[in-house]
């Protein structure tokens, strides 16, 4: 395990500092304040350089990616889910303020056929 995977999870930075002084905590806390103040500079400086050349963040993200200089993070690269596609052909099809809901029969009805089916007319429905 990386220092870095260690310092993330409170349990084992516990286990990797617990003979450490309450003196020396306070000195790496001081240490780890003064590295994300100039982590905060640094980007503060990045984005008003990208800025300053008449740029968006967003312009510099999309060139990046394009140009494959960052790696893709898992969110980006799962699958995205496009439009339901019905597994089998609808059986039934119903008009609804102007809109055609089609059904195949199997699984729970969409709203459209509950009433229809409870009161047994279901067939007049039949593609």
């Amino acid at each position: 395990m990386t220092i870095k995977n260690q310092l993330l999870n409170l349990s084992t930075m516990g286990e990797a500092l617990s003979d450490a002084t309450v003196s020396e905590l306070e000195g790496i806390a001081g240490n780890l304040a003064k590295l994300m103040e100039q982590r905060k500079n640094g980007m503060t400086k990045i984005v008003n350089d990208i800025h300053s050349l008449g740029f968006t963040v967003d312009d510099f993200i999309a060139f990046a990616k394009k140009e494959g200089m960052v790696e893709k993070r898992k969110q980006d690269k799962a699958p995205k889910k496009g439009p339901f596609v019905p597994k089998h052909d609808p059986v039934y099809r119903i008009e609804q303020d102007g809109v055609f809901i089609e059904w195949s029969g199997r699984g729970r009805p969409p709203k459209a056929f509950k009433e229809v089916k409870a009161a047994g007319e279901l067939e007049k429905y039949r593609i």
